[in-house]
């Protein structure tokens, strides 16, 4: 009993302090760069994008970043978080994102992708990937 209202005098010590949030907050690792790491080379015009930002820490570890840690910015069409939504209306051949770190805008990239102009068949509607029959090994005889 009387450890369990030393818990409570602590709890109550912590938020009396102010420093509740910070109490039980994860701390996020300090960065020291910024970067792109995409998984194309261009954008399909029929299809949302992910847009991978990835940081390394100063101890030399990667992390994905998200919206939490970074600013993401295209020069047209919307973010939703990362998810680069393509507007119905194409008018530019490429775009460009830009991601700036929320606690030192110092660390930002910038990178430009272009839109495929061909036309893949597999977009067309009612399109179906043709089914394969599996193979089976012959039998063999001893």
């Amino acid at each position: 009993m009387k450890r369990l209202r030393n818990r409570h005098w602590l709890l109550f010590f912590i938020i009396i302090s102010g420093n509740y949030p910070a109490a039980f907050a994860q701390q996020r690792p300090t960065l020291k760069t910024v970067y792109f790491n995409l998984y194309t080379d261009s954008l399909k015009p029929v299809l949302n994008y992910y847009v991978n930002v990835e940081g390394q820490t100063i101890s030399g570890n990667y992390l994905p970043l998200d919206t939490n840690d970074v600013i993401l910015r295209a020069d047209w069409g919307e973010m939703r978080g990362n998810e680069w939504v393509i507007p119905r209306v194409l008018l530019h051949d490429s775009v460009t994102f830009t991601a700036v770190s929320r606690t030192n805008p110092a660390l930002h990239d910038r990178i430009t992708i272009w839109m495929q102009k061909r036309k893949d068949p597999r977009d067309a509607p009612g399109y179906e990937e043709p089914q394969k029959s599996p193979e089976f090994p012959e039998k063999r005889r001893r």
